[in-house]
């Protein structure tokens, strides 16, 4: 047996927690041990988190990262049918069963974490994590990698790699995009207690059919579905139309136009290729691929399953689809989840149509954890959403009010924030202004780099009480965050 490896109890916990190793896992597991066994056994002590981390490893082995050139055109050729295969079995290595599963879900319990069960789009799944990610503890989103042990011969992706491939390509591409937020702990991928039960899974389905014949204002509406449908469509015919085999294509051309020359045609096969090679998920035409290919559209679980699996983390349920706010409205009364009702807040906020909202840079999100200032800020948008929401809590009319609250806000705190910098230019004038602001520390805590600006007894005690208001503004004016994030001072 290996030497037992020291750790801590102030280290970092081996699970990956990011909490203190007394703090987490001490008396519970004993890591000193476990670190010194494969693996395979590490896995079922980890927490989502270190089961991230492992896998996100697993992925840069698969597709021998270390040898490419580091950019997505290298990555895409990396995607052969061998690296898809160790992708797929990356996740049933990393997931090995229901029970570990069950132990590490509920060690996300005692924090607010909200579980999106929306379109799995790339370009939507980005804008909804960071623009919640300014209340929530944590997002937590639901491995679009399928695991393969659930899923007949016929399909499964360790037999039929090739038949996954585009759908591989778009989830590692998710993986790959949200690995500094996987690393900060504030966004992390799971799997549903129906991913590795087929049995749960069917029965949450027939719970979810029975309550849509029950209630069948549940049924999507075509004009709010209208924007989602559209964006999986145009990215389903897209993949399809640059999937034609290229004498598929010079056949059809010649046909719609007749006249063209050998010339035009081998310039459209061209211009066709183009666009191939540009787009970051197209990997081979459908000619080159044995078994064909799957497209596959996710919302990562059913309610009903995400429900279940919101019980073992003490998450809220969010999603992008109004029919499923319908069902989650519908059973909040039963569902016991969310006993905080952030859902309906989760709802608003979404909807919001605020632009520095759409894209929240990672620095801003560590920085009000990283300053304990998470608290505050989420207790501030619960008193906006307290002032701004209807009896109904679910209806649209909030996401209008929510945002003229929260407008109201902001402007109150970048009014004030100008006042503070009009004291400052007042006694100082501005070109003394840059200078005593860098000082404005030194001053504070009695140091003497103040020698040099010539600033009057007045004048310093003016800028002590300026810069008193400074340090707490952040206190006063919770909306002050939002004041920075609308002036790009978190550009990444």
């Amino acid at each position: 047996m290996s030497k037992r490896v020291k750790v801590g109890a102030n280290d970092h916990c081996p699970c990956g927690s990011l909490l203190k190793y007394k703090k987490c896992c001490k008396g519970l597991v004993d890591w000193p041990l476990v670190l010194t066994q494969p693996l395979g056994i590490q896995i079922r002590h980890l927490s989502v988190r270190g089961k991230n981390l492992v896998f996100l490893n697993l992925l840069a082995d698969a597709l021998q990262l270390d040898s490419l050139g580091g950019n997505w055109a290298d990555l895409k050729r990396a995607f052969s049918p061998e690296a898809v295969q160790k992708v797929f079995a990356a996740v049933e290595f990393v997931w090995p069963d229901r029970d570990d599963l069950n132990r590490a879900l509920l060690k996300e319990r005692g924090q607010t974490s909200g579980l999106y069960v929306g379109l799995y789009e790339p370009e939507l799944i980005l804008t909804g994590l960071t623009r919640h990610s300014l209340y929530a503890d944590k997002i937590l989103l639901v491995d679009p990698l399928m695991n393969p042990s659930n899923v007949r011969p016929k399909y499964n992706p360790l037999l039929h790699p090739e038949m996954h491939s585009t759908t591989a390509l778009r989830a590692v591409f998710m993986w790959f995009a949200l690995m500094p937020w996987i690393d900060a702990g504030i966004v992390s991928f799971i799997k549903t207690p129906g991913d590795l039960d087929t049995k749960l899974e069917f029965q949450a389905m027939d719970i979810t059919k029975k309550r849509y014949a029950t209630h069948p204002e549940l049924e999507p509406r075509i004009e709010e579905t209208a924007s989602l449908r559209d964006l999986t469509e145009r990215r389903l015919k897209r993949e399809l139309f640059l999937g034609l085999p290229d004498h598929y294509l010079r056949t059809h051309y010649r046909e719609f136009k007749p006249q063209a020359t050998e010339q035009e045609v081998e310039l459209f096969i061209k211009n066709i290729q183009n666009e191939r090679d540009a787009d970051p998920f197209f990997l081979d035409t459908l000619d080159r691929k044995s078994d064909g290919e799957l497209n596959v559209v996710t919302t990562g679980a059913s309610y009903e399953m995400a429900k279940i699996t919101a019980a073992l983390t003490g998450s809220f349920v969010m999603t992008d689809i109004p029919s499923r706010w319908r069902e989650i409205a519908l059973d909040r009364s039963e569902a016991r989840i969310d006993p905080e009702q952030w859902s309906p807040f989760a709802k608003a906020f979404h909807g919001v149509t605020l632009k520095y909202l759409n894209s929240v840079p990672l620095p801003a999100a560590l920085e009000i954890r990283q300053k304990g200032r998470l608290e505050n800020l989420r207790a501030f948008l619960r008193r906006v959403w307290k002032a701004s929401a209807a009896n109904d809590q679910f209806d649209e009319v909030n996401v209008v009010d929510l945002a003229a609250e929260l407008a109201h806000e902001v402007g109150e705190a970048e009014s004030e924030w100008k006042s503070i910098d009009r004291d400052l230019i007042q006694w100082f004038g501005a070109e003394l202004l840059a200078g005593a602001l860098a000082a404005a520390p030194a001053i504070a805590s009695g140091g003497g780099e103040w020698v040099g600006y010539g600033l009057a007894a007045g004048g310093i005690t003016s800028l002590l009480v300026s810069g008193l208001k400074r340090s707490q503004y952040d206190k006063r004016y919770p909306a002050g965050f939002f004041v920075r994030l609308r002036s790009g001072e978190f550009a990444e």
